[in-house]
């Protein structure tokens, strides 16, 4: 089996403004002559968009003989979307990595570990099982901004607990910062 990650989360995988990264296709780039209308930076062509110019069929054709691709999502990553954090490097991300990655491989974690024997926070299990089942968002890159991965259903609890705090703050009549001048 060939392994690796979504392809759209490269920073140039859609055609896009490398200035207000707002994305195109390959047809609008050229009818905007390689300019954005929004900003006037440049469009870049994206990466998909180049291949697709250059593919000699509508749709991939792989040779019978070639081994079947999984995408992937980084364990860290996984662990960091389900805990809230908004980076895998985190010390308490790492830590758990560390513990789930004693017993198994990463690559067995993600696609045939028996969840159910596997020691971590539910809500992690949930996460792995999200991305088994293939629930899967991938926001694309282009114009030199990285695309982003997302499991559907996660939601960031420490972001949810900030809005909770704005939506505190406000109802007590806290003045925004945009207030100070």
């Amino acid at each position: 089996m060939n392994v690796g990650f979504y392809p759209e989360e490269g920073k140039y995988n859609r055609a896009a403004c490398t200035r207000c990264f707002k994305q195109f296709s390959a047809a609008q780039k050229d009818d905007l002559l390689g300019r954005c209308p929004a900003c006037g930076g440049r469009i870049k062509l994206g990466v998909r968009d180049r291949v697709e110019l250059l593919a000699d069929y509508p749709k991939p054709i792989h040779p019978d003989h070639r081994p079947p691709y999984l995408h992937l999502i980084p364990l860290a990553e996984i662990i960091a979307m389900a805990m809230g954090y908004k980076s895998a490097t985190t010390a308490s991300v790492q830590r758990v990595w560390s513990e789930l990655t004693a017993k198994h491989t990463e690559i067995e974690l993600l696609i045939d570990a028996d969840l159910g024997e596997v020691e971590a926070e539910p809500k992690i299990i949930e996460a792995i099982e999200a991305f088994r089942a293939g629930r899967v968002v991938v926001v694309p890159g282009g114009g030199g901004k990285y695309g982003e991965v997302r499991l559907q259903g996660m939601v960031a609890e420490k972001e949810l607990n900030a809005d909770e705090k704005n939506r505190t703050a406000k109802e007590k009549g806290q003045r925004s910062l945009f207030e100070f001048r």
